[in-house]
Parts: C-alpha cells; structure tokens; sequence
C-alpha cells in the first residue's frame, strides 16, 4: 500500500494526503512497538519490516514531491529528534515505566526506536514546512528537457536546469507542457512558484498537472 501511495503522489499528492498518510503511519509505528513489549520479535519482524516500510515511504514521498534547495536540510534535525525519543524512552525504562522482557535486547530496541522515529521525523517536519504555507516567496525560471524514454515507478520526469543554480537540476513531472512536436530540439523554459515554508525553507512542489497554471507556467 505505501508503494502504491508513493507511486500514485505524482497525481494526487497534496498536504492533505501527505497528513493523512503521516498520521496512518504513525499509529502503525506506535502500535508496532507497543506490541513489540508484550510479544516476541521473531513473531512480529514481518509487522517490524512493513511498519518500517510504511514510515520510511512517508518520509520518501515528502523528500521527493516537496523540493527545497538543500533536500537534506531537515536530516539532522530529524536524527536530533530521534535521539531525543531514544533519550526519553531510556529513561521511562530506567524508572520502570516501561517494562521490557527479559528475552528482548535493550540496545536492539533503543537502535529501533532511533531509526524509526528519524525517518518518520524527517517525513513529519517536512509535511511541518509545506502545511498550509502558501505564502508566494518568486517565481524561478528554468530550461527543460525531454521527457524520459523510460517509464518510471511513479511516472516519466522532465530534467529541469534552473538558472538559479541554488536551485540546481531537477526531476519534476510537468504535464502542463506544451510540446512542439514529440521531440522538440531545444529545451522549453517554464517558471515554477516558491512558496515560504513554515519552517524557514522556500520550497517548490515537483508535479504540476495541466491544471494548475497559477503554480507553474510555460514561457516558450
């Protein structure tokens, strides 16, 4: 299922999918450790392994719909926010306020704790960033390209070359282009709207359908 969601995101992505999705897997990842206390983990590794790959879809579907122009800039702050669910974790432990099995490894369980909750953090502080900020920062201009001969998970992509190199090169599916002929010779120039995040970081969305002309146009 969360493939499927993350490969449908180039058509129906928005803040209010991503919330939901960020929601649903976060229960799944509250009840994975919750019944990871009172049952065995050679039991429960098949419900460990797709809870993980639920939360860490979520995190890829913000990091690659939602571009900023460090995609990586939220990372070490969503691993100190895993550290700190690892540090308040440690001390429920510590004063018996959560009580673990004999037969479950400490340390397996606090290295867990900290890779979940850094993936999710990095999904949720992005959601954080692009939730209900639409505030308009510019517009960028860039060239682009071909669309890819090859047909990817999640759709074909249009390479993007701003010409603010901030900005750099980009994978977006533009669907609202107009091309002259299949294969046109040079590239087309288009401008995307940047929006001031939440959270301090300008972003840019990566799919724009035929549609939604306000957010992103064609210059030639």
């Amino acid at each position: 299922m969360a493939l499927l969601i993350n490969a449908a995101g180039f058509k129906f992505f928005n803040q209010y999918t991503a919330l939901l999705y960020g929601l649903f897997s976060g229960l799944m990842l509250v009840h994975f450790f919750l019944n990871w206390l009172i049952d065995n983990f050679i039991t429960l590794w098949p419900m460990g392994f797709f809870t993980f790959c639920i939360v860490f879809e979520f995190a890829y579907m913000l990091f690659d719909q939602v571009h900023l122009k460090d995609d990586w800039y939220f990372l070490p702050l969503a691993v100190l926010l895993g550290g700190v669910a690892v540090v308040a974790i440690s001390i429920l432990i510590i004063f018996k306020k959560i009580t673990l099995r004999k037969t479950l490894s400490k340390a397996l369980y606090i290295s867990a704790i900290f890779l979940f909750s850094t993936v999710y953090s990095y999904g949720f502080l992005s959601l954080i960033n692009i939730f209900n900020a639409r505030q308009v920062v510019t517009w960028e201009r860039a060239k682009v390209g071909l669309p890819s001969w090859v047909i990817t998970f999640g759709g074909n992509y249009n390479d993007a070359v701003f010409e603010n190199k901030e900005w750099g090169d980009r994978m977006m599916n533009l669907f609202f282009i107009k091309w002259e002929g299949d294969f046109p010779n040079p590239p087309t120039t288009v401008e995307i709207k940047i929006f001031k995040g939440n959270l301090g970081k300008d972003y840019m969305l990566k799919t724009y359908d035929k549609d939604e002309k306000n957010e992103a146009r064609q210059i030639d």
